[in-house]
């Protein structure tokens, strides 16, 4: 008698990326490179347990490339996620963005956005492939000796755009020349 395995995925961590207009990316990169010494000196982002400069959780309001990507994201690529994850709803607003200025040797912790409900990252400006997305089995000790679990390290390109689940684990390694990349954090309000 022959046997089949079968193998099903029951428990899949959906990541789904797109790109964006490199000019709409170099219009941003070119008013963060005049803006980053203008930022609150020693302001790093805490948050991610990072090196790099950050704008904070406002640049929604400060670059209108960063309010058009949102605009974009909400009204057009959310919608597209929600109806093939088959949310209840989808009503997901931006709650926060801010920018992450990584210089030569900078980097962020291992790091996830619970209290979120979705989020983003736009690469505006490469690091030689910093990003890592980490299995969460890994981190929590829960891998076999047997087992060859692997983190998904990102070859980082200027205007890919990422989203993921906020429990999603990542980091930036060293960098080894300057990155840009912007972060959102989403919300998926029910209306009445």
């Amino acid at each position: 008698m022959s046997y089949n395995i079968h193998p099903v995925n029951w428990f899949p961590t959906t990541v789904f990326h797109t790109q964006i207009d490199e000019q709409l990316c170099d219009k941003l990169i070119e008013k963060v490179m005049i803006d980053k010494d203008t930022w609150v000196k020693g302001l790093k982002n805490v948050h991610a347990k990072t090196t790099a400069k950050t704008t904070g959780w406002n640049c929604l309001d400060k670059y209108e490339e960063v309010d058009e990507i949102n605009l974009l994201m909400t009204k057009t690529l959310l919608p597209k996620i929600a109806e093939n994850q088959n949310w209840k709803y989808n009503n997901l607003r931006t709650v926060h963005a801010w920018i992450n200025f990584y210089e030569k040797g900078d980097f962020a912790g291992l790091h996830n956005h619970t209290g979120s409900d979705f989020c983003a990252i736009l690469i505006l400006k490469p690091g030689e492939g910093n990003l890592a997305f980490h299995n969460h089995r890994n981190i929590l000790g829960l891998s076999r000796s047997f087992e060859q679990l692997t983190d998904e390290k990102i070859n980082e390109k200027k205007g890919t755009l990422i989203f993921f689940s906020p429990d999603l684990f990542h980091s930036v390694s060293d960098c080894q020349s300057d990155r840009i990349s912007v972060a959102f954090n989403f919300n998926n309000e029910a209306f009445e």
